[in-house]
């Protein structure tokens, strides 16, 4: 079948080294690829971080600083409503008008506009939100 001249061990080594080279080449190739799409596959599935506690906490201080009251039921119910999600225990990076950071859990967006809220200034609270990059309060009123 093979006749001596044809055979690997007559082969000049250069040529064995140059096949033996590229075997290797490939199985690196293929376990590269491999790590990469394993590592894309891990992190498509990760879950974002929940709030955390304490992000939490300056949140439920800052709505305890809002007033609900007004001389329309209509518009006092409306802004009750509006922050019904925020509640103590639950994830408040799901709370109505919240965004937060997948990776770290903190607070970085707050857009509660025309939601009937009587605000008396900022609350120091809002300041524990050191992630915090957008804030809207329009269409509320300040006194």
């Amino acid at each position: 079948l093979l006749s001596p001249e044809k055979s690997p061990a007559a082969m000049p080594t250069h040529i064995t080294s140059l096949f033996t080279f590229g075997f290797l080449a490939e199985i690196l190739l293929l376990v590269h690829c491999s790590h990469a799409l394993s590592a894309n596959s891990s992190a498509s599935q990760q879950v974002p971080a929940r709030c955390r506690r304490d992000q939490a906490a300056a949140l439920l201080t800052v709505k305890r600083s809002f007033s609900f009251t007004d001389k329309d039921d209509y518009f006092m119910a409306a802004a009750t409503i509006a922050l019904s999600s925020w509640t103590e225990g639950t994830d408040c990076c799901r709370w109505e008008g919240v965004g937060c950071d997948n990776v770290t859990g903190r607070v970085t967006a707050l857009d509660l506009p025309e939601r009937n809220l009587y605000i008396s200034g900022l609350h120091p609270s809002l300041f524990r939100l050191t992630s915090l990059q957008y804030l809207n309060l329009a269409s509320n009123t300040f006194t």
